[in-house]
């Protein structure tokens, strides 16, 4: 790794666990295949700030995947490829974007004119006002916002993910929009006909979820939409039949708090596992050094906060500063009330004097309060609201010690879910299957080392600190081993966002792409860009082309079989939070040159077969 992309160490193992296999693996031979490099500077990619939405798609149609950033906030970016390895950065007047609270997006080839179009959704802010949704249309090579015109523009909705799929089996692209809750505008599909969209009279009965995804679960392997919620999966939608049929009870799987989730085949039988990343970023207090102290605080209609000692004067800082949430206005500094003019703020032991107490906060909505007991000689800093969060930055010349936590508990990550299918039902495997508490908040599945199996990339962060991403290596039955020195650890800087992956430089590698601008209470991070750099194993790409089916092939599964293993994927089973990976289907064929046979089941129910099919490039089959 260069530079700034190197983080500190876990500060707990990430040991392999090699027990509880029902299958024996390929085995690892030797150190690991997968390694990257930071190509962020070199590819022209620049940008650091508020993140949110990573798209990977072909703007251009020259066949090369361009990488949108939304840019939370911000202008959006749309990164085009430049076939040789570099990015040429595109705003305005190309794409004519408006700053704003911008979030989730996808690219999609919703008319069938062989060039992809891209929908981008936006919050309405906090739900208290609106926000238009974009619908940038290819026309002539440029990117026009026909949202309000072609029906997508969903004004009151909180936008969060859009997903795009055949919702009614008619071989045209719907859509489904997931929002954050608001009783106006839930969670809903627009339907697509005669190139317009419309809300479908069919409630779609969510009101608040971060994303959703295409998959196929189960025995019988039939396409489903799974659907994010406080508990993970909120619903599941079998979409074999028209309207779709809720099968969130027939499934059972397991519930669970979901960050993100990747669905592929992790232990290589044929059917469709999940890896759920537990990750939050919720109340915490972190001594970074000796002279800086940052505590993230989340208020529930109480007060929390934290106690230090430090023998000179302190610099306050509280976030998010660029909305109003904390503004200095809401700041009670000691007995005297002393509201600040800025922030940060500079304060002195005599200016803060006071002793804390319940009658400080009646009266008020919300409320900072900065306190140095005489007494005690500690500094208190206690936050008061409804339902609200923000950081707080202490810094100082002297030393700041004896630092504690006020109405909240330390933070211990969960271990992540790996869920298998074993007898007809879902069972979590991770902790037979070596998967930790690395409290990793954003994953993407694929084979990074071309190996005939899906390994992971997991990113992982906290509230007040960055930690490594890593990779879990996959040995070729599901047992992983973390691997913290890939090449792809990311930055000191922000909090991890989001991944997506695609192979930006066409050798046969898939590279990723991460935001780093997650948390509005903290810095916002750089995006950055690791490529592959690979190794012996061979490769086949797929792109589909549907005809009967709809344009994009969404929904298509296709199975590779090569060497005795079989490949399974879904075309379109590319979102997760805050992310787009490129949809071009991607197998590694580990020693051999070709892949025995390819099998295509396409949404139409027409089916395609092809035999000894050579490897090392990409093909693009048209129903």
């Amino acid at each position: 790794m260069k530079g700034t992309s190197i983080k500190p160490l876990l500060l707990w193992s990430l040991g392999i666990l090699l027990v509880g296999c029902s299958r024996a693996g390929r085995g690892w031979e030797g150190p690991t295949k997968i390694a990257f490099e930071e190509t962020t500077e070199a590819a022209g990619i620049g940008y650091e700030g508020l993140s949110w939405g990573l798209a990977w798609g072909d703007g251009n149609g020259d066949g090369a995947p361009d990488l949108w950033s939304s840019n939370h906030g911000s202008h959006p970016t749309l990164y085009m490829n430049l076939r040789n390895g570099t990015f040429l950065p595109v705003r305005r007047p190309y794409l004519q974007p408006t700053p704003g609270d911008s979030h989730g997006v996808s690219w999609a080839d919703f008319n069938g004119d062989g060039t992809e179009d891209l929908i981008e959704l936006t919050g309405a802010q906090r739900g208290v006002g609106t926000g238009k949704n974009h619908f940038y249309v290819n026309e002539n090579n440029a990117l026009v916002d026909r949202a309000e015109e072609l029906g997508l523009d969903y004004p009151l909705g909180r936008g969060r993910m859009p997903l795009w799929l055949d919702w009614n089996l008619d071989g045209k692209l719907d859509v489904l929009l997931t929002n954050a809750s608001r009783e106006e505008a839930p969670n809903a599909v627009f339907l697509q006909n005669n190139g317009k969209f419309n809300r479908s009279d069919t409630p779609f009965g969510i009101l608040h979820s971060e994303f959703a995804q295409l998959t196929a679960l189960g025995g019988e392997d039939r396409l489903h939409v799974v659907v994010h919620g406080h508990k993970y999966p909120q619903v599941v939608y079998d979409l074999s039949t028209s309207p779709p049929t809720d099968v969130t009870d027939a499934l059972a799987l397991p519930l669970s708090y979901a960050g993100d989730v990747a669905f592929a085949d992790f232990d290589g039988d044929g059917h469709t596992d999940y890896f759920v990343a537990q990750g939050r970023l919720g109340c915490e207090l972190r001594l970074i050094d000796d002279h800086f102290m940052r505590a993230k605080i989340v208020v529930r209609h109480d007060v929390r906060g934290l106690t230090f000692r430090c023998d000179g004067p302190i610099e306050i800082r509280t976030r998010p500063t660029y909305v109003d949430w904390w503004p200095v206005s809401t700041v009670s500094v000691g007995e005297a009330c002393i509201v600040p003019e800025t922030n940060p703020f500079t304060v002195n032991a005599e200016e803060a004097r006071g002793r804390w107490s319940e009658s400080m906060v009646e009266g008020k909505e919300k409320g900072l309060f900065v306190l140095h007991d005489p007494d005690t000689g500690l500094w208190s800093v206690r936050m008061h609201g409804g339902v609200d969060e923000g950081s707080i930055e202490v810094r100082s010349d002297a030393v700041i010690s004896e630092a504690s936590r006020i109405g909240f508990h330390p933070y211990s990550p969960p271990r992540d879910v790996l869920a298998c299918w074993r007898d007809g039902k879902y069972v979590d495997v991770g902790q037979s299957a070596g998967i930790g508490n690395t409290n990793s908040l954003s994953v993407v599945a694929g084979d990074f080392d071309n190996d005939m199996d899906i390994d992971l990339y997991v990113m992982v962060s906290f509230a007040t600190e960055q930690h490594p991403n890593l990779f879990y290596e996959n040995r070729g039955d599901g047992v992983f081993r973390s691997i913290v020195d890939g090449g792809a650890g990311g930055t000191l800087a922000g909090t991890s966002d989001s991944c997506a992956i695609a192979d930006y430089d066409g050798d046969g590698f898939l590279d990723i792409a991460i935001g780093n601008g997650r948390e509005i209470s903290a810095d916002g991070g750089p995006l950055q860009l690791f490529r592959n750099r690979g190794c012996d194993n061979h490769w086949l790409r797929l792109d589909l082309r549907g005809v009967r089916s709809n344009p994009e092939a969404i929904g298509a599964r296709v199975t590779v079989k090569t060497g005795g293993v079989r490949q399974k994927r879904v075309v379109g089973a590319v979102m997760h939070r805050g992310a787009q990976n490129e949809r071009t289907l991607h197998f590694g064929l580990g020693s051999h040159e070709k892949a025995d046979r390819i099998h295509i089941l396409w949404p139409s129910g027409k089916e395609t077969v092809m035999q000894g099919v050579a490897g090392d490039r990409s093909l693009t089959i048209t129903e």
